[in-house]
């Protein structure tokens, strides 16, 4: 099986954790840890490696299958100390084995101003009575039955469940527009998608008051993954999810009317949806070579994201062009993005034109 498949594999299990299947989820990652195996852990191999352990994990939270969460956090700890989602979930798989001297110690290593670490620190510093207890160490087996039945059902009610999934999808997109920033695109991707996760399982739960606040959290998911994308050149991917955030905001403006009654309540992110279109047909026009360029040129200029994009279709361009209107295409390319290698390309020709002349 190619290394593109068990990607695809990976995808497969986030489908099914979305949809609360955790058990299936947890299968379908535990066979693409399989499927690795057979290779060298380093690169992408890796990082596929360790999504997977961490998605796993998660699955496992959700069963309350506490040691094998524990098991596969450390695990990604192991190769990555500084994993965010894998220092938490082995802080609360602790907690949740009554390790509250380890869980402690791991929780004081995590930021306090997060949400779900805060409620973790709450917990630890409530009565002792009121913390999970160790296996094995109930007095007996109606006492460990009682106190599992009803911590299972306490964290299985909706309210509580929303809370910690709302907490969870703030993180997750705080994390990823730091990454933005920092220019660390594909770790945005991979917190954006977290994220959509979270806000996904939200939905199924959503009520009047959440349902337009979801709605823009999941638009800003797709536009997300437009400019992460477009910064890495992958632009057939970014038109791809841009098409995706234009389908995405028909369906749930008509969703909310229908379901709701709120009429038009996605028109502020008019400004966003014109961008993802003007992404959609630059990328279409850039892969024609017959299509004009200047108006989708023109329609990128209001997005500072859409450099490279715009820079791939002055390229474009400047390779259907001639003389100093395509060395003029190409230099302003190189402006926009200094990595362009079409117009890299049409510089170094024409410098060698000139040579030869």
């Amino acid at each position: 099986m190619s290394f593109s498949a068990r990607r695809n594999g990976k995808s497969a299990g986030n489908q099914l954790l979305a949809e609360r299947h955790f058990e299936a989820a947890g299968q379908r990652y535990s066979e693409g840890l399989e499927w690795l195996e057979d290779l060298e852990l380093s690169g992408p191999a890796l990082e596929v490696h360790l999504a997977l352990l961490a998605n796993r994990c998660q699955a496992s939270l959700k069963r309350s299958r506490w040691s094998e969460a524990l098991q596969d956090a450390e695990a990604v700890l192991s190769r990555e100390p500084s994993h965010a989602k894998a220092r938490y979930r082995r802080a609360k798989a602790l907690l949740e084995l009554g390790q509250c001297e380890e869980a402690t110690l791991a929780v004081e290593e995590l930021d306090a101003s997060n949400e779900d670490v805060a409620e973790l620190l709450r917990r630890l510093a409530a009565p002792a009575e009121r913390r999970p207890a160790a296996a094995g160490h109930a007095s007996t087996v109606e006492t460990v039955e009682a106190e599992t039945t009803e911590l299972v059902r306490g964290r299985h009610t909706v309210v509580e469940r929303q809370v910690e999934e709302d907490a969870e999808a703030k993180r997750l997109w705080k994390e990823a527009e730091k990454a933005w920033a920092r220019q660390d695109y594909r770790r945005a991707i991979s917190f954006a998608e977290g994220a959509q996760l979270e806000l996904e399982w939200l939905r199924a739960e959503e009520q009047r008051e959440k349902a337009r606040p979801l709605a823009q959290q999941l638009l800003a998911v797709h536009v997300m993954q437009v400019r992460c994308h477009v910064a890495l050149r992958d632009f057939a991917t970014a038109r791809g999810w841009a098409l995706r955030a234009l389908q995405f905001h028909r369906h749930e403006e008509e969703r909310l009317q229908e379901t709701f009654g709120m009429a038009h309540a996605l028109r502020s992110s008019a400004p966003l949806l014109e961008t993802m279109e003007a992404v959609a047909m630059g990328v279409e026009a850039l892969h024609s070579f017959s299509a004009p360029l200047e108006p989708h040129l023109k329609s990128l200029e209001q997005a500072d994201f859409c450099s490279p994009l715009r820079a791939a279709l002055l390229a474009r361009r400047a390779q259907l062009g001639r003389g100093a209107e395509a060395e003029a295409d190409a230099r302003r390319a190189l402006m926009l993005d200094a990595n362009c290698r079409d117009a890299q390309e049409i510089l170094r020709r024409h410098k060698q034109g000139y040579n030869n002349e």
